[in-house]
């Protein structure tokens, strides 16, 4: 109902003969996942891809605004509705965002990858790969480098 709702509950069924209800959509799933995918040599449990499916599916926003994933060029993968990216996904709780991981996990495993990506805010995690030199006989410790009072912590957070 309101802007930026998080679709949840029942969904239509695609009009497509591939994604009939029961285990011929399961098998059908795999076989679209291989075709949308170019995995012909893809071998995925059906079950696995249709609980991962309805999960992302019942994430599904209708506004990018509230999603806390998007879907990366908008990508129309194997799981979407209609071969329709939606906007993005509304990840809510710690658990919701486990199950995300296990599943691009699962997916990762199986050569399909998901196409998501995080959607930036005001605050973020950072990440900086830094490589200290010594020799053999002289070499910084490690609590100088880094730590709450090391210089080098308090030039990276004075930037």
């Amino acid at each position: 109902e309101g802007f930026g709702r998080c679709l949840h509950g029942t969904f239509a069924q695609p009009s497509s003969p591939a994604m009939a209800p029961g285990d011929d959509q399961q098998k059908d799933l795999v076989l679209f996942a291989r075709e949308v995918r170019n995995q012909e040599h893809l071998q995925a449990d059906p079950a696995v891809l249709e609980e991962i499916k309805t999960f992302l599916l019942s994430k599904e926003c209708d506004s990018a605004r509230s999603a806390t994933h998007t879907v990366l060029e908008n990508y129309p993968d194997w799981w979407t509705r209609g071969r329709r990216a939606p906007p993005g996904l509304e990840i809510e709780s710690q658990e919701d965002l486990e199950q995300l991981y296990r599943h691009a996990g699962t997916l990762f495993g199986l050569g399909i990858p998901l196409t998501f990506a995080e959607r930036r805010t005001t605050a973020f995690r950072l990440f900086q790969d830094i490589e200290a030199w010594g020799t053999r006989d002289e070499a910084l410790p490690s609590e100088e480098l880094v730590g709450p009072d090391a210089e080098l912590t308090r030039l990276l957070g004075a930037m």
